[in-house]
């Protein structure tokens, strides 16, 4: 009997050990698929949040991309500083934007301000926002000693030296004109870049033919100039000649602190309506800016000695609206002059005196804008900055142009593009929009 008593012992120990190990490989097989779901949850997730950074990734590149195509996104679309877009479809979630002026709060009251955009991404449970500062680029014909439109002639036996850049040329909107002409017995010592480029004489530097066009100024950046100058009146500027439709500027200091002809501009921004047929400027020391309009059979001359320099570095030195002739000959001598240039209040390279025995290098400083009316350089004119012009561009005599990158650094007022850079270093990864 008790051998029977083992037996049922035996056969009782041998199910239990199969049931446990029955229940372990069912355990082992629920844990298996747990982790199974679990895999696939991280891999959905990881999936999701792949997807949610490229796409807030996609709608930040895609909105500065876009103000190439709606150069007036400012007012388009209709959004207010801090304003977020409705949400937009894209892949298996939605985006949206957020544009802020960090400057003033205002998108629509400067458009050279830089504004910070921060696009969101939701795919499912995943969202990611990313924020850069945007701003737009300077203008690309600043990049150029000489802009010309239509043709830049080189007159014969004359001498055009460019530094730092290249004599450019290029052709309307409406025509495939853009070309260079450097006449016989003429030479340019620089670079040339035109549309196509005919020459006759010597050329030292490289010539690029068919050269991209490049973005030039909005014609109206004179108005936003005009309204925030002083206006010095036609009738307070002394006769020339004794002809009255001839006026003459000359022998004075022009800045933020003088002005011989009326109210004081304290940035020295001064716009003059020409009502006759002529206003010359000689022998004059300028720290500011000038914006000249003139009608198509009106001339803006500057002659003689020159030393002239805008008073901010954000301006430019002068905007003329008509036909323009600058000829500076001969340095600025305050012996000749009778005139001292750097009196008390107004310090030359931080020096000022009471006497009349200097001598400053007739030069002209910084972006020289010229649009509506063909330009004309000629005598030793020497200008350290940038010359645009929207039209013809003649060249006589010994004219020497040397370009200022500084221009490119810190560009004047309107003169940027409509679209938008990412500005480097600011793109990152933000917790909240």
């Amino acid at each position: 009997m008790r051998a029977r008593v083992t037996t049922r012992r035996r056969r009782g120990s041998a199910y239990m050990t199969v049931l446990g190990a029955s229940l372990t490989v069912t355990a082992i097989g629920l844990s298996g698929l747990m982790v199974a779901r679990v895999h696939h949850r991280v891999s959905e997730s990881a999936a999701e949040s792949y997807e949610a950074r490229f796409s807030a990734q996609s709608m930040l590149e895609a909105a500065v991309g876009s103000t190439v195509v709606f150069q007036y996104w400012r007012t388009q679309f209709g959004l207010d500083s801090g304003e977020t877009t409705p949400d937009m479809p894209l892949g298996n979630g939605v985006c949206r934007l957020k544009v802020v002026d960090e400057i003033d709060g205002d998108l629509q009251n400067d458009p050279d301000q830089s504004v910070r955009l921060t696009a969101t991404a939701e795919v499912g449970d995943a969202v990611w926002h990313y924020t850069a500062i945007a701003e737009p680029p300077p203008l690309q014909c600043l990049r150029k000693a000489l802009i010309g439109v239509s043709q830049i002639t080189v007159d014969f036996s004359a001498n055009l030296t460019v530094y730092g850049s290249s004599a450019y040329c290029q052709g309307t909107s409406d025509s495939s004109h853009g070309t260079f002409r450097n006449y016989l017995w003429a030479t340019v010592n620089g670079p040339v870049d035109a549309n196509s480029v005919v020459n006759f004489g010597t050329i030292t530097g490289t010539v690029t033919n068919n050269a991209p066009r490049l973005e030039l100024p909005d014609p109206n950046v004179v108005d936003y100039y005009k309204g925030i100058a002083t206006e010095i009146s036609w009738y307070s500027l002394p006769v020339s000649g004794g002809d009255s439709n001839y006026r003459k500027i000359e022998k004075v200091i022009l800045s933020h602190t003088s002005n011989p002809y009326g109210a004081v501009n304290p940035d020295g921004l001064y716009y003059i309506r020409i009502v006759g047929t002529q206003i010359e400027i000689e022998n004059c020391r300028v720290e500011g800016t000038l914006v000249i309009d003139a009608d198509s059979d009106e001339l803006f001359l500057i002659d003689e000695g020159m030393y002239w320099e805008p008073h901010r570095p954000d301006y430019p030195a002068l905007i003329v609206r008509g036909p323009c002739t600058i000829g500076v000959e001969q340095p600025l001598s305050e012996a000749d002059c009778d005139t001292n240039f750097n009196p008390s209040g107004m310090p030359f390279e931080g020096v000022t005196d009471n006497q009349k025995d200097d001598t400053y290098r007739g030069v002209i400083k910084g972006l020289v804008h010229v649009t509506g009316g063909a330009l004309r350089l000629k005598d030793s004119t020497y200008v350290i900055g940038s010359v645009v012009a929207d039209s013809t561009v003649t060249v006589e005599d010994n004219v020497t142009l040397r370009h200022d990158a500084n221009l490119l650094l810190n560009p004047p007022k309107r003169y940027r593009s409509r679209n938008l850079a990412i500005v480097p270093g600011t793109w990152q990864r933000v917790t909240s929009p």
